[in-house]
């Protein structure tokens, strides 16, 4: 898996991976909010990003360049520190149950520490989605504060605000949290 900058055609790709109106509402809260997600619907979406928002979405590809991973890192604050906030993540189901959400998570947060210069990441997931919440804890993700509840045409659902440091180190899961209590 390497990561590539996302390409506006990624987006009918990622439409696809989304197989139910839960899936959808996991996956991007009430962004998007249609099933099936138009085609393009992530391009509206980054099309309203504020200009001086440091905001890089990126696909993941296999080794043939076929899109099978998606995200964005957007930095939340410039001062004091640097956090990126990380959003829209998401596995072609193809893909999914074997690794590539950690392989993908750490791409990306190596790519926010040494290019965008993050000292930090926050995301969000839902606590309906144990899959999501076992991957970020993986790679190093704790919780941040209470979970709070949402009411969504599926139903009312707890999400979870998490954060991590970017490890310097370059490790990530048990070896980023030692470092982090270092």
């Amino acid at each position: 898996m390497k990561l590539r900058k996302y390409a506006p055609e990624d987006a009918a790709v990622i439409a696809r991976w989304l197989r139910s109106e839960e899936e959808v509402y996991l996956w991007s809260a009430d962004r998007i909010g249609a099933f099936p997600v138009p085609e393009d619907a992530l391009n509206k979406i980054y099309a309203t990003v504020p200009k001086d928002t440091e905001f890089v979405p990126v696909t993941a590809v296999d080794g043939e360049g076929r899109p099978v991973g998606h995200l964005f890192l957007r930095i939340k604050q410039k001062e004091p520190e640097r956090i990126v906030r990380v959003g829209f993540v998401i596995l072609a189901p193809e893909v999914r149950g074997q690794g590539n959400g950690e392989r993908l998570l750490i791409q990306a947060l190596l790519y926010a520490r040494n290019v965008l210069q993050a000292e930090k990441a926050s995301l969000g997931v839902f606590l309906n989605n144990p899959s999501a919440l076992h991957c970020y804890e993986k790679v190093g993700f704790v919780p941040a504060g209470e979970p709070e509840s949402f009411e969504y045409p599926p139903g009312t659902w707890e999400c979870q605000e998490m954060e991590m440091v970017i490890p310097a180190c370059g490790c990530f899961g048990k070896k980023a949290l030692a470092a982090q209590k270092e």
